[in-house]
């Protein structure tokens, strides 16, 4: 009888250890694994988003010629069309509310004589001075514009666009307010 209360108690010792070890395991793999890594300062970054790298301070009047030279000053790629060389190519900071924009733009000439804009600004505060500018949304099915889904806009004096939104980055196209012009020429950008 004696033999069999030592072995119930160094039994139950037993499991009493082996839970200990488990709960000490499962604290070491949540509170010590399970940290985000930090930068220097600290903080833990966002696994949300990765920020965009900051794009180079604009001149006073830097001379732009080419998508190149423009691409300097912006931290994502820009709207372009495809097999086409801008006529015209133009940075700024911009104002949406409080927040200031970079906005880059680079023009087309039509062969029917009308221009295009294509247009990338930083952040997705940009989008405010879309209904400021007196465009409106539009329906239209299948639109594309760099490969991501776009909304038509109309606005006002003949005028559309499609606006695509890429994390903080939007991307404008500004044309003619024909649904099928500006779905081909959707298209046509990267």
């Amino acid at each position: 009888m004696k033999l069999t209360r030592v072995l119930r108690r160094a039994l139950s010792v037993l499991v009493w250890l082996l839970l200990a070890a488990v709960c000490a395991g499962t604290f070491y793999l949540v509170a010590v694994m399970g940290e985000p890594p930090q930068t220097a300062d600290g903080a833990s970054p966002s696994p949300a988003a990765t920020p965009l790298p900051t794009p180079a301070p604009l001149a006073a009047q830097a001379d732009l010629r080419t998508p190149e030279q423009a691409q300097a000053y912006f931290p994502a790629p820009l709207l372009t069309l495809a097999g086409e060389a801008p006529m015209g190519v133009a940075a700024q900071d911009l104002r949406a509310g409080t927040t200031s924009c970079r906005v880059v733009t680079l023009t087309y000439a039509r062969a029917d004589g009308s221009q295009v804009r294509c247009v990338s600004a930083t952040p997705a505060a940009y989008l405010n001075t879309l209904t400021d500018a007196g465009f409106a949304p539009a329906a239209m099915d299948g639109a594309r514009l760099r490969g991501l889904d776009a909304l038509r806009l109309s606005g006002g004096g003949g005028s559309g666009a499609l606006v695509a939104q890429d994390g903080d980055v939007v991307y404008l196209l500004l044309g003619p307010d024909d649904p099928q012009a500006l779905l081909a020429l959707g298209e046509a950008t990267f």
